[in-house]
């Protein structure tokens, strides 16, 4: 389907269109659109940063064959994420070794 750019009227009826399709097609597989307010990247800093980790440690360096696949490293490598990478928040400790001392410092 080419494009032509539209103004004014047109462009609006045209956009329209497309979100009454999309919301028709969300409606045939039993799915409801949510509207949320956008969120520049700078508000949203802390989950920037964790897909960009995500691709750069765990994604882009690997080609993946199957979608099961790549489901099944990015699951793995999310716990890993979670419990055994160092964070920089944390001065570079795992988050059980954080906890841990947390914990420590609290009996």
């Amino acid at each position: 389907m080419r494009h032509i750019a539209t103004s004014g009227a047109n462009a609006r009826f045209e956009k329209r269109q497309r979100v009454d399709r999309f919301r028709l097609a969300c409606r045939g597989y039993r799915r409801r659109q949510e509207d949320n307010t956008p969120c520049p990247p700078e508000q949203n800093g802390m989950i920037e940063r964790f897909f960009r980790s995500l691709k750069e440690e765990c994604v882009w360096p690997r080609r993946f064959r199957t979608y099961a696949e790549a489901k099944r490293a990015v699951c793995r490598w999310i716990v890993w994420h979670n419990s055994g990478r160092p964070h920089q928040a944390r001065g570079y400790l795992r988050p059980a070794t954080s906890r841990a001392q947390k914990l420590q410092n609290v009996a």
